[in-house]
């Protein structure tokens, strides 16, 4: 189909292209004269261009019509487009078919404002999305499984846009088709988590600004949806809907082009088009010949969608404008000829192995019930056969049968003669399997009986034999009599209870064999375990002397007292699961047990873990709040003897009390003012004073003077830490650590780490790369304290975008995900719980970035690892190192602080002078241009400068005077209002007096000022 978008004033000109939706047709004008004249006396660039498109093109202008399967006008909506084009497709995926929707235009057409939409008017993929969750909402739980994926193809690279550092992506191709190698796909439950999902990659994806439209897109888009399900005879379908956003083609010398990127970006888009138009082309010839999907990546990744197993729409957005006649008409005749492709389409399933085995069963029944009816119908024929051989036998004809006649009856007789044979050999073989069989039965019985009879007759027999020659040999003493048959009794007892004994065992044995109705769990597995701290407590309440060296003990027996619990449960839990999995695993290896008995046992052991795994959750739990409450106990006691300081094993920072300010893009709520509109001016969130703020890449924190922390923004994945995952608008107090003194907060990518006065570190939040320190990979939705850190004096923590780490007693800790050494190691494998890192010098802080980290050295070095590929480790790397020093720093210029943001590093030295390094793009480094630097290079400010924070694309720094500056990415106004939404590469003083602390975040702000 085609969709004609409104014309754009007033950057274009006259309509020359109308719609009808009643033909389906697209029309231009008569003649190219009745075009509105450009007016001469006030020529600008753009109009100079307008004038010579109008020259070169002024033969193509006559009366062109065109006729599509549907044809939208400017005032059909995106959901109309949906509701004719989409939504069957929608529903053919959800029964197992292949589905795909392409948007193609030249720029600023209207493809991605199609695709996504808006809020009020929804587009393509929120409408494909909401239809889906309406079908799995409206079948049966369990029948439908759905993940997500989203890429985009960038100057022929391949990111994975809900991955950050997953970039240039290898195609993979086998039997089963073309996929991408390592790209990820999450699974998701609801309509709203995928349009969360759908944000946070949109927010990856590269947009850049034309002449005609501030925000455009320059890279393709595929947005691909898997559903999973079973169908009614038991097999699984899996369909995939991939929703692509292609990039629209532009001509260089019809739009303002800056910088050789960019010229560059639009020449892979166009090579990439220009091989789908050819693609489309060969396709659309129906001939049996090679088609160049190979050529481009788009192509190759799309293959089954333009010509294979799918079902597939083409939009083509399309411009009334005369200005760009050109590109419309190129855009119709690309829809015209994609129009005559025709695809074969069907559905995927697959089956498992047990499945496949019961057909084999219902097939052999088939063959034997189609064996009987063989067998009936033979004695049928016989029968006939024999009446008529008697009728033939006693008619005398007159004449002698011809020859065609004796023919014909010699060959009845034969196959007579050879059904008869057949079914005797059939019926030989059924009588020796019967006998067989009454063999066997005759012989189990005589050995069952034989054996009976035997212990009966030994019984008998031995006890006869006992009291004759007792009673002979010791017949005259009657004390001998009588301890005789004493002693005849017990032995007779005994003999008796060893028949019992082993009729018992065969019984049991019997019993097993049989399978048995379900494995009933039960409802106290847990109850004799009974978290218990108190009595340990009890030692310190009743010491006289509340010394630091009895309070280390106590905590110390704390410690043992819950890793004790915890591995008893834990090991209770594995035994308990272990048990249900032997024990179904073997009902379901009966070869007898069709396929529903095999599914309910399925069902039952699925019950049975899941009882199991509610009650060992509710035992965590409360083995948690038991040792958390013991601990608030022990802090309350310590805090009001005043020994706090004896046993305190962190560093608590200089307290810094200001009022919080935040601004930038609200998404999410993440600048705490209530809504989800973005913030142009610095705004105050919190009524009370605070000493900490921490802006992450969707929620941010703050800590009160009274040392409260709180968190707001998205909730996702719990990282708020409020038991749930919703989004909070506004701060809101975790009340989970509401009874400890919360001395930093450290805001990841989906997760959160603090720190109390007594240096216990809390994690929550997203965990399925480790990188909460938990020793698995779990999710969070409340603060739990990471166990492996107990015995260390933390005094500093930071979160990366998937990998944490924190410092103490001048020792580093890493953890998380590390597929580019970025937890300075080079194991590639996620780490799940916190592993000590050699380096050269003691460690005094830590900053960890997307796909980099840096640590800040006491003898005031830096030090570098992860990826370097844009230089953010300060020096020229193709990959990825382990740990890199950087040579500018030492002991004769210290640095005091440094800072990781998205592929560049920004440090501040003991001098007050700031240094960058790394990616250039959206001028995050600060330096006035936007190319890389693979060495750290000064930036230009003229104020002493105490504190500095890398964010997402856009850095600041706090000078001495209480003045901050700030440069880089504005697109959400994260820098200020003042600017526009345009990229900053030097850097420029924010109106805030009085700035203490900034912590820039994923697309926003944060600022502690004084009062």
């Amino acid at each position: 189909c085609v969709r004609m978008r409104p014309i754009l004033k007033p950057y274009e000109d006259e309509e020359v292209w109308t719609v009808s939706t009643q033909k389906n047709s697209i029309t231009s004008t008569s003649s190219p004269y009745s075009l509105t004249p450009l007016d001469m006396s006030n020529l600008s660039l753009s109009s100079l261009k307008e004038r010579d498109v109008r020259r070169r093109y002024a033969d193509t202008l006559g009366p062109q019509t065109f006729h599509f399967d549907n044809v939208f006008a400017p005032h059909n909506t995106s959901q109309d487009v949906y509701q004719v084009m989409c939504s069957p497709i929608i529903g053919s995926v959800m029964k197992g078919f292949n589905g795909a929707v392409l948007m193609y235009g030249q720029t600023t057409s209207g493809k991605t404002y199609t695709m996504l939409g808006i809020p009020e008017l929804p587009g393509i993929l929120p409408c494909a999305i909401k239809d889906v969750f309406n079908a799995v909402s409206q079948a049966e739980s369990g029948k439908y499984n759905v993940w997500v994926s989203y890429l985009e193809i960038y100057n022929e690279q391949i990111n994975d846009l809900l991955e950050p550092g997953s970039v240039n992506l290898k195609i993979k191709e086998d039997r089963e088709g073309v996929s991408i190698r390592d790209l990820s796909s999450h699974q998701v439950w609801n309509f709203e988590q995928v349009i969360m999902v759908m944000n946070y990659g949109e927010e990856h994806r590269m947009y850049r600004e034309t002449s005609i439209h501030d925000h455009s897109s320059r890279s393709h888009t595929i947005f691909k949806i898997f559903v999973e399900s079973k169908n009614q005879t038991g097999k699984s379908l899996f369909g995939c809907m991939n929703l692509v956003d292609l990039a629209g083609s532009e001509r260089l010398n019809e739009f303002e082009v800056r910088g050789n990127e960019m010229m560059g970006e639009t020449g892979h888009i166009n090579k990439s088009l220009f091989v789908l138009a050819n693609v489309i082309n060969k396709l659309a010839e129906g001939k049996k010949k090679h088609i160049p999907y190979r050529d481009s990546k788009l192509t190759r990744i799309l293959g089954d969608a333009l010509g294979g197993n799918s079902l597939a729409a083409i939009i083509c957005t399309v411009s009334p404008a005369a200005m760009n006649f050109h590109q419309t008409l190129s855009t119709l005749r690309f829809a015209t000829r994609a129009k005559s492709v025709q695809n074969t389409a069907f559905v995927n399933e697959y089956s498992d192995g047990l499945f496949e085995a019961e057909q084999f069963k219902q097939e052999i029944a088939k063959l034997k019930s189609q064996l009987d009816k063989a067998n009936f119908a033979l004695n049928k024929v016989e029968q006939q056969n024999r009446e008529l051989t008697n009728q033939l036998e006693k008619s005398e004809p007159s004449k002698g049968p011809s020859k065609e006649l004796e023919q014909k009856y010699k060959q009845v007789l034969q196959n007579l003669r050879n059904e008869q044979q057949q079914k005797a050999k059939l019926e030989q073989e059924l009588n020796n399997h019967k006998k067989a069989l009454e063999e066997t039965q005759k012989e189990l019985e005589k050995a069952s009986n034989s054996q009976d009879s035997k212990e009966t007759d030994f019984i008998s027999d031995m006890l006869q034999t006992i009291n004759t020659e007792l009673s002979q040999e010791l017949s005259d003493s009657k004390y001998w009599h009588q301890t005789t048959l004493q002693i005849a009794e017990n032995y007779k007892k005994d003999l008796l209870a060893l028949q019992d004994t082993y009729a018992n065992f065969i019984s049991q044995a019997l019993k097993d064999t049989l399978p048995s109705k379900t494995q009933e769990f039960p409802e106290d597995y847990f109850s004799d375990i009974q978290p218990e701290f108190s009595s340990v407590l009890e030692e310190l309440l009743t010491s006289s002397s509340a010394t630091s060296e009895v309070s280390d003990m106590i905590i110390q027996k704390l410690k043992s007292q819950y890793e004790r619990f915890a591995n008893l449960i834990n090991q209770r839990f594995e035994e308990g699961r272990a048990n249900l999995e032997s024990y179904y695993k073997e009902k379901v290896s009966s070869p007898e047990l069709d396929a529903t008995t095999v599914d309910n046992l399925r069902v039952q052991h699925s019950k049975a873990l899941n009882k199991l795994k509610t009650q060992y959750d509710y035992v965590i739990q409360e083995l948690e709040e038991a040792y958390v409450g013991i601990l608030k106990v022990l802090d309350e006691y310590l805090s009001s003897e005043d020994k706090m300081q004896e046993i305190k094993i962190g560093l608590i920072e200089e307290v810094v009390e200001g009022e919080p300010y935040f601004w930038g893009s609200g998404k999410d709520g993440r600048c705490g003012l209530g809504d989800e509109e973005n913030v142009g001016v610095p705004a105050r969130i919190a009524e009370e004073s605070c000493v900490a703020i921490e802006s992450g890449y969707h929620h941010s924190a703050c800590i009160t003077l009274q040392g409260q922390l709180l968190t707001w923004g998205r909730g996702l994945f719990g990282q708020l830490g409020h038991g749930k995952n919703q989004t909070s608008f506004v701060p809101l107090v975790v009340e989970k650590l509401s009874s400890f003194h919360i001395t930093q907060v450290s805001c990841g990518w989906q997760h959160t780490m603090a720190l109390t006065s007594s240096g216990r570190v809390f994690s929550w939040g997203y965990g399925q790369d480790g990188q909460l320190g938990h020793g698995d990979s779990k999710d969070s939705h409340f603060p739990r304290e990471i166990s492996a850190l107990r015995e260390v004096s933390v005094s500093s923590i930071a979160c990366g975008h998937s990998h944490s780490g924190c410092v103490g007693e001048g020792s580093l800790y890493m953890w998380g995900c590390n597929p580019d050494a970025r937890c300075f190691m080079t194991s590639g494998e996620p780490q799940d719980y916190p592993v000590k890192i050699q380096l050269h010098e003691r460690v005094k802080t830590l900053s960890l970035g997307v796909n980099h980290s840096g640590a800040l050295c006491e003898d005031g070095s830096v030090v570098m690892g992860g990826l370097g590929t844009d230089g953010q480790l300060g020096c020229s790397c193709s990959g990825y190192l382990e740990a890199y020093k950087l040579d500018i720093f030492d002991h004769q210029n210290p640095a005091e602080m440094v800072s990781c943001g998205d592929s560049f590093t920004v440090v501040v030295d003991q001098k007050g002078f700031v240094w960058s390094f790394g990616k250039g793009d959206n001028g995050r480094l600060g330096l006035g241009d936007t190319s890389n630097k693979t060495k750290p290079v000064k930036v230009d400010l003229t104020e002493e400068v105490t504190q500095v924070s890398a964010g997402s694309r856009h850095a600041a720094a706090v000078s001495s005077k209480g003045n901050l500056f700030m440069w880089g990415f504005n697109f959400y106004l994260q820098i200020g209002q003042d600017y526009g939404d345009r990229d900053i590469t030097k850097p420029v003083k924010i109106d805030l007096e009085g700035v203490r602390k900034v912590s820039c975040g994923y697309f926003h702000t944060g600022a502690l000022c004084s009062k």
